[in-house]
């Protein structure tokens, strides 16, 4: 069961309550939410990167980007989609501007 509960909310990307549902067709089990998130976090079945794991992302994706190579990275077995590296870089620059919005050229 927890390989499924792994394969379908981190690599079929489905949100807690979708997962919770499928767990529950597949193998008529229920529990709280809380005794999920909690099982989840212990698997360490997170979504989510720390600020460690965004800025030695950000680090290596520069880095393969000057040296011409393909920027693949996986987190907790599942790969990391480009699109969300991009959301990284523009969070990052955004912070490194306290927020503000960057002037146009003019």
């Amino acid at each position: 069961m927890k390989e499924d509960i792994r394969r379908i909310y981190l690599t079929e990307h489905k949100t807690l309550s979708e997962t919770r549902n499928e767990i529950k067709d597949i193998y008529n089990f229920s529990a709280s939410e809380r005794t999920w998130k909690y099982h989840l976090d212990k698997w360490r079945f997170n979504k989510k990167l720390t600020q460690e794991e965004k800025a030695f992302v950000l680090s290596k994706a520069q880095k393969r980007h000057l040296e011409d190579k393909e920027i693949i990275f996986y987190h907790n077995g599942v790969l990391l989609d480009t699109n969300k590296i991009e959301r990284l870089k523009r969070q990052r620059i955004s912070e490194e501007c306290n927020g503000e919005p960057l002037a146009a050229e003019k």
